[in-house]
């Protein structure tokens, strides 16, 4: 999961995506929050982690264990069994995190997991584009206003340009609404490539 700007419901799609697809295929789901300086799918849905991403990678062994067969001890479980690898609890523990770091804990939790739902903050970093390049989709997240489809617009363009895959990238536009100045239809004019969900604005999120 990833977007141009914060705010546009990208952790919330993202957990909400993590509890579908536990609940109605019964396999084991995780998300791992690579938000790593200001994560916040614990706070999203109510979790006290023991452990973050930030433990697993300070593990003294680990250059030499398999991470997959100690992930397990560094999630915590919701109660709709979805589990979450969450980020650092000190967001200068994420200058400690390189690229080669992500890929070994997404790694792990392919092994691990039947799906793997990575939260991604709004920006294209290293560690973004490792975990990028690494997904089999990516969920690309506006909401309906001039600024944030602006900014998809050259996202997509910058994603182009990195050689990204087109064919695994699917476009998600959230609090639509009426009366906003865009409506959707101009919005996905811009986008041929089209929209696979276009979520309504609901006070209840």
């Amino acid at each position: 999961m990833s977007s141009d700007t914060g705010g546009c419901g990208k952790t919330y799609y993202a957990t909400d995506l993590a509890y579908y697809l536990h609940q109605y295929t019964g396999k084991r789901t995780c998300i791992v929050d690579l938000d790593l300086q200001f994560g916040e799918v614990s706070t999203a849905v109510r979790l006290r982690p023991r452990f973050t991403i930030t433990d697993i990678l300070a593990r003294e062994d680990i250059d030499e264990v398999n991470l997959a067969d100690h992930i397990d001890e560094y999630v915590v479980t919701h109660d709709s069994g979805v589990m979450v690898l969450p980020a650092p609890k000190d967001p200068s523990d994420a200058d400690r995190i390189h690229p080669v770091d992500v890929q070994r804990v997404i790694e792990a939790a392919r092994a691990k997991f039947d799906y793997v739902i990575v939260d991604t903050p709004a920006a294209l970093t290293e560690i973004v584009l490792a975990a990028f390049d690494m997904s089999n989709q990516l969920y690309v997240m506006a909401t309906l206003d001039l600024p944030s489809v602006r900014h998809m617009g050259v996202f997509l363009n910058t994603l182009e340009k990195l050689t990204i895959s087109a064919d695994n990238v699917k476009l998600i536009l959230n609090k639509a609404e009426r009366d906003v100045g865009l409506d959707v239809d101009q919005v996905t004019r811009l986008f041929p490539q089209g929209f696979t969900s276009v979520l309504p604005y609901a006070k209840e999120v």
